[in-house]
């Protein structure tokens, strides 16, 4: 529990926010308020209200941006700070109802591109699930496998195909040699 006493961290400014409660006595003050004290404020950034006061103009997103679009930006930032699977479950949830399919690979494409090669493909793998075992088979060994097989990921594929060829008696492992010469043929 962060308090007074007990911050929690070495470094308050560390949290923002946090060095505002280990010093409660001092009032706090806009930023506009400090930064046209400096002399920072140009007309470029900021205009006046009625009362000479400095008011921050609208960005360009802000002004232009969808509002889904806006609303999903917000979203990411909440799941970016929050950092739990729940937060990004629900992100993923809430932009599948806000953004259009092509938005949504646009922004998995670019996740992806972000990570080197091994980490993407343990990632996209996860998201979209591994085949795992195959299940019992519903209508015939053969659907069942084949279905199975369209679901696995190629180590998946090459660890049961290994294991199933060794647990072949001699005879079936040479027919299946056989007919594994003539299908790839």
């Amino acid at each position: 529990m962060v308090n007074r006493e007990n911050p929690g961290v070495e470094n308050a400014q560390e949290i923002a926010g946090l060095a505002n409660l280990l010093k409660p006595d001092k009032p706090k003050e806009s930023p506009a308020r400090l930064a046209g004290r400096h002399g920072a404020i140009t007309d470029l950034e900021y205009q006046t209200c009625d009362d000479d006061t400095p008011k921050r103009r609208r960005s360009a997103i802000s002004k232009f941006a969808k509002r889904a679009h806006k609303k999903a930006a917000k979203l990411l930032g909440y799941a970016l700070v929050l950092g739990t699977y729940e937060a990004w479950e629900t992100a993923s949830a809430i932009w599948q109802a806000r953004l259009t399919e092509t938005e949504r690979a646009a922004l998995a494409w670019a996740a992806l591109r972000s990570l080197d090669h091994d980490d993407a493909v343990t990632v996209a793998e996860t998201a979209l699930g591994r085949a795992g075992a195959p299940d019992a088979p519903l209508f015939s060994e053969m659907d069942q496998a084949a279905f199975w097989a369209e679901r696995a990921a190629p180590d998946e594929l090459a660890a049961y195909a290994v294991a199933i060829f060794r647990a072949m008696s001699r005879a079936d492992r040479r027919d299946f040699l056989s007919y594994a010469g003539r299908a790839a043929a």
